[in-house]
């Protein structure tokens, strides 16, 4: 159980970060048409994933403390291009749509929260799972949050298990840098928890039986190299899923 409480207070603790996504408070989508927002001061455009903003100092508008006179510009995702009093300003490209997000520490949503809510700890849905590697991956494009916006990922493997009811099940693994995200629905979606899970872990530790005979200290730095790409796992090979990543309920 300690695992699990431990989890819990680290999700709690990032949903109340200052600027963490309870932080969400406008998300405005561009075109090359400049544009105000009664939000927020300036004109807002963008063309070919190029986001700018032309303002005065009269506006408030800054960035490290500097204000805004003229334009300022950049080019696809950052994550503090512009601050308006305490409201942050990022840009982000999806789908390729171009667009901006604010954040406001004493926002609305961060202000209401009490912590996450979850269901009461039940050790029996801890479960070991084992995970099939796919080589090479598998590009996939699925739909987003965000209405009318797909993002592209990449099928990694499948994570196979049995429920407490003892009834198989089988996910499919995505992978995003040093993770792997599970994406799943259940019948209790939309009703007592939200539209999809997501948990998270690192990658599944892994014993690798070499395809052909090689010396051991090429054998090691093969190994080793093959591995640490997480790109080309070897043709066979045996994973288990640790336990410290069972999946968690989420906000």
């Amino acid at each position: 159980m300690s695992g699990w409480r431990e989890w819990l207070d680290r999700r709690g603790r990032d949903l109340r970060a200052p600027y963490g996504w309870l932080s969400l408070v406008g998300l405005h989508w561009l075109d090359s048409t400049p544009r105000r927002f009664a939000d927020l001061p300036g004109e807002w455009s963008a063309e070919a994933g190029v986001i700018r903003v032309k303002a005065s100092v009269s506006d408030g508008l800054s960035h490290d403390g500097q204000l805004f006179d003229g334009v300022r510009e950049v080019k696809g995702d950052a994550a503090e291009f512009a601050a308006y009093g305490r409201i942050h300003v990022e840009t982000l490209i999806r789908d390729g749509r171009a667009g901006i997000r604010l954040r406001d520490p004493e926002g609305p949503a961060r202000q209401a929260y009490d912590g996450p809510s979850v269901f009461d700890y039940a050790p029996e849905w801890l479960v070991s799972a084992e995970f099939t590697p796919r080589k090479p991956a598998k590009r996939l494009e699925v739909n987003s949050a965000q209405p009318g916006i797909h993002e592209v990922l990449f099928d990694v493997g499948e994570v196979r298990f049995f429920t407490v009811g003892g009834q198989e099940q089988r996910l499919t693994a995505t992978a995003g840098g040093d993770t792997i995200s599970l994406v799943f629905h259940d019948p209790t979606n939309g009703d007592t928890t939200a539209p999809w899970r997501q948990p998270c872990t690192t990658w599944p530790t892994c014993t690798a039986t070499p395809r052909k005979k090689t010396s051991s200290r090429r054998r090691k730095s093969f190994t080793r190299s093959r591995w640490q790409s997480k790109r080309r796992p070897w043709e066979k090979i045996a994973h288990k899923w640790p336990k410290s990543s069972t999946a968690m309920p989420s906000s």
